[in-house]
C-alpha cells in the first residue's frame, strides 16, 4: 500500500498544483480583457477585478493543498501517518473549494493507504530484526 500512497498523492497533488496553475492563468487573463469594456457585460471593471481576485485566492489555496498532497506522496514511504494526514487534508481542502475535484478522490485514496497498516511491512520487519 506504501507505493499506492506514493503514486496517488504525487499525481493527486500535481493534478491540484496544474488546475491551480492554469486556473491563477486564466483569472490574470480575464482581469486584463480590454475587450469586456467594449461589450455589454453586466458588471464593471472593479467588479470584474474583484470576482479575478476572489477566484485567485481560491487558487492559491488549491495549489498549497496540491504541494501538501505531494510533499504527503513524497514522505509516504519513511512516515506513513504524516503522510496520510497530510493527503487527507489536501483532499479535504480540494473538495471544499470544489476547484480540483479530479485530485480529491485521488489524495484521499493515497491518504488513506498510508494510514492503512501494512501486514506484509510488518512482518518483514519483524523477521529482519
Amino acid at each position: 500500500m506504501r507505493k499506492a500512497s506514493v503514486i496517488l498523492g504525487i499525481i493527486g497533488g500535481g493534478i491540484a498544483i496544474l488546475l491551480a496553475l492554469s486556473f491563477i492563468i486564466q483569472c490574470i487573463k480575464f482581469n486584463h480583457m480590454d475587450f469586456i469594456a467594449n461589450q455589454d457585460i453586466p458588471f464593471n471593471e472593479i467588479e470584474q477585478m474583484s470576482i479575478s481576485c476572489y477566484f485567485v485566492g481560491i487558487a492559491y489555496v488549491v495549489l498549497a493543498a496540491g504541494l501538501l498532497g505531494v510533499v504527503g506522496g513524497a514522505i509516504a514511504k519513511n512516515n506513513t501517518k504524516i503522510a496520510g494526514i497530510f493527503m487527507i487534508i489536501a483532499s479535504i481542502i480540494t473538495l471544499i473549494t470544489l476547484l480540483s475535484i479530479i485530485a480529491c478522490p485521488l489524495l484521499l485514496l493515497g491518504g488513506i493507504f498510508a494510514l492503512t497498516d501494512d501486514k506484509k511491512a510488518k512482518i518483514v520487519e519483524t523477521q529482519s530484526k
